[in-house]
């Protein structure tokens, strides 16, 4: 197997990310003049709020990716949900270091029944849970920290744990944009000091029809806790297949320093007190 075959690579998604972390996956190879677009097309959101995460009206178009019928969102839960069992850290994966600067560690790993590798990212940050938490559901900001989310916006509030979120990352030319429609569910242990984020992309929610390829296959998750001396402990992970193409001089820069930067900024605009005083439903 050549070398080129070998290596994969990260395009960046927050939820998330959520968000994802703000990841996704890359085939390093030499890329075709552009990405094909996936057959299927989506009808654009009857409106589109990118200031803030309030709930964004359900489009009344049919997504054609998915027959799925569309439900009715359950009654609202506003009872804390318990940590879920993780996505990432319940699997035995093997974590190799890529970076270790300025406080922010970053692995990837090999996945099983995968070609795409999957990538964690560590760092600390003096702050708290809340404002963390605060920051990521400022779905209207990703822009000012998740490296190259363009905007991100919620499509649907089922609870305050559960939403449906579109997000848009603008990749550098020849790549074509990714987005993605993604649900994401928050989980709550510890009384707050321990926060959990996962989201998954799903298909069966309408998408805009513009010049950017779906991402169907795409799990994302983010950890806060806060540890005994008061340090707040950050952990993403990101697991996602980009549907596409892509060339592998972008290999290093989306793998390892895309997330750097992502945690970079995310620790520095907490850090600096302007979430401090966000209200999170779900918190104490």
């Amino acid at each position: 197997m050549t070398p080129g075959k070998q290596s994969r690579a990260l395009l960046h998604f927050l939820v998330a990310s959520s968000l994802v972390s703000h990841a996704l996956l890359l085939t390093a190879q030499e890329p075709s003049a552009v990405d094909e677009e996936p057959s299927a097309v989506n009808r654009e959101p009857s409106a589109v709020n990118t200031e803030s995460s309030a709930t964004h009206q359900e489009p009344s178009a049919v997504n054609t990716e998915s027959s799925a019928t569309h439900q009715e969102p359950p009654e609202v839960n506003r009872q804390p949900a318990t940590l879920a069992a993780a996505t990432f850290t319940d699997t035995d994966y093997s974590w190799e270091l890529k970076r270790d600067k300025d406080g922010i560690q970053i692995f990837t790993s090999v996945v099983p029944d995968s070609p795409y590798k999957a990538v964690k990212a560590v760092t600390t940050a003096n702050a708290s849970v809340r404002s963390a938490v605060a920051l990521v559901m400022d779905f209207g900001a990703c822009s000012k920290w998740a490296e190259y989310c363009k905007k991100s916006y919620v499509l649907e509030q089922q609870d305050p744990f559960t939403a449906y979120v579109y997000t848009l990352n603008d990749l550098p030319f020849p790549v074509k944009n990714r987005h993605v429609t993604a649900v994401v569910h928050w989980f709550v242990a510890d009384a707050g000091r321990q926060v959990q984020m996962i989201s998954h992309a799903v298909t069966d929610r309408a998408i805009p029809d513009i010049n950017a390829i779906r991402l169907q296959q795409a799990t994302a998750e983010w950890r806060f806790v806060e540890e005994t001396n008061g340090i707040l402990r950050i952990e993403s992970y990101a697991h996602i297949d980009p549907n596409g193409v892509t060339p592998a001089w972008l290999t290093n820069m989306l793998l390892v320093d895309s997330p750097f930067k992502t945690l970079e900024k995310m620790r520095a605009i907490i850090e600096s007190g302007q979430y401090d005083q966000a209200k999170v439903e779900f918190l104490p």
